[in-house]
């Protein structure tokens, strides 16, 4: 009884968007998805810009809609649509969004600039996203003390860039060649956060031996940034991901204790 009520909610949800194309002019709630990777280094190079419909709906867009990334027209994969299931997704309905995709020598010369534009036009109407710094190099550096020597009692300044992310960082250790020590925590007041400055008073360490020692970064499930989406007009949400990002997130110091 349960497969056949599936079938029948699949076939009425393949009606229901199967009567033509919809228009960018229709959408009520329009969500994109874009996913970039950088433009140099490891991994897939594979760029994808999703469209889909907040809610329930799975529209079959036209195809006369285009996506532009930095003014360069990225080729639609499909239009969107209603699957009834597969053996690899499971029973349907299954919505497969719009999709435009470019990958190898078909993606833009403008991945790797500094500020990433997306706009998708049908007609006379064009929805824009705009963000900075998707995939440049993540690092921390220590702003104080400026030598990089610390010792027990010094107040620590280290700097996120860049510094249009939101830093999410949870918690700073001290690793020296015997031990590793937990010095700053967001949980406990002892990190301070503020814009892409963190602030913590080094504590003593018990067992710590002088000499070159490493602060690391350490972060909860939402990882250690997040992007600031300096645009999104005429989208109800707008994400980007860097796919493969470059994060560096220890820098060398060195601990004195006398």
């Amino acid at each position: 009884m349960r497969t056949k009520i599936q079938g029948v909610g699949s076939l009425l949800l393949l009606l229901l968007w199967g009567c033509g194309p919809v228009t960018l002019e229709d959408m009520k709630a329009p969500i994109l998805w874009v996913a970039t990777p950088p433009a140099t280094g490891p991994g897939s190079k594979e760029l994808l810009i999703t469209l889909k419909e907040g809610g329930e709906d799975c529209p079959n867009l036209s195809n006369q809609m285009r996506a532009y990334f930095n003014d360069v027209e990225v080729p639609m994969s499909h239009a969107g649509q209603w699957s009834n299931g597969s053996i690899i997704m499971g029973p349907g309905p299954r919505c497969f969004s719009t999709l435009f995709r470019a990958e190898g020598n078909g993606l833009p010369s403008t991945l790797g600039d500094d500020v990433t534009r997306i706009h998708i036009t049908e007609g006379g109407k064009t929805l824009h996203a705009e963000i900075q710094g998707l995939c440049a190099p993540r690092r921390v550096t220590v702003r104080s003390p400026a030598s990089g020597v610390l010792r027990p009692g010094d107040e620590v300044e280290l700097e996120w860039q860049p510094a249009t992310d939101e830093v999410l960082v949870q918690g700073v250790t001290l690793a020296t060649s015997t031990s590793a020590h937990d010095v700053a925590r967001l949980s406990d007041g002892t990190l301070q956060v503020e814009g892409n400055r963190l602030r913590f008073r080094l504590p003593q360490l018990t067992g710590a031996r002088e000499g070159t020692a490493e602060l690391r970064l350490t972060s909860g499930s939402e990882g250690d940034y997040r992007h600031r989406v300096t645009r999104c007009e005429g989208f109800v949400q707008c994400h980007f991901e860097c796919r493969y990002p470059q994060v560096q997130r220890t820098v060398q110091v060195t601990l004195q204790l006398g």
